[in-house]
């Protein structure tokens, strides 16, 4: 009677370290020895309140090419939102650059040179477009010339338009 007494007690305990075992353990922290937070699952969804553009900073249209140039100002603010650049005459290629969550994006604005973007423009590249439509007429007292205009962008943040300046000259 005995044995079988020692053999259901041990056949209760296996069971109980069986079903400890079963349920792996929750992730703990190494200085507490407490349950850790699980990570939230990977996304490649941009953050919620991330600006579909920011301003430009200094240096990040120097690697555009060209004489002349356009840039995109939203009311209110001092530093361009867009930069646009290409040599005078029909046959260059129009080169911009944008600021998004991620850093500078490089845009084509494809060929027709600086008088292509004088009045505004369509641009592309890096999952971001980009178009100013200018309106009115040039309020420009320099050599170059400032229209009112709007900028309409999309990329993988979103989609958003400003009103501003659109100012070209040398």
């Amino acid at each position: 009677m005995q044995r079988i007494f020692l053999a259901a007690a041990a056949l209760t305990a296996l069971a109980a370290c069986t079903a400890e075992d079963a349920a792996p353990p929750a992730a703990e922290t190494p200085a507490t020895g407490t349950p850790a937070a699980e990570a939230p699952p990977a996304s490649n969804e941009p953050e919620p309140d991330a600006p579909v553009l920011t301003a430009l900073q200094p240096g990040d249209a120097d690697g555009l090419e060209g004489e002349l140039a356009c840039s995109f100002t939203a009311s209110g603010e001092s530093r361009p939102m867009l930069a646009a650049r290409s040599f005078a005459g029909g046959d260059f290629p129009v080169q911009a650059a944008v600021r998004t969550a991620d850093g500078v994006v490089m845009l084509d604005g494809g060929t027709g040179g600086f008088g292509s973007i004088l009045e505004g423009g369509a641009y592309s590249g890096g999952g971001v477009t980009a178009r100013v439509a200018t309106q009115g007429d040039d309020t420009a007292a320099h050599e170059g010339s400032v229209y009112m205009a709007t900028l309409d962008a999309s990329t993988p943040a979103g989609d958003a338009a400003w009103d501003g300046e659109w100012s070209c000259g040398p």
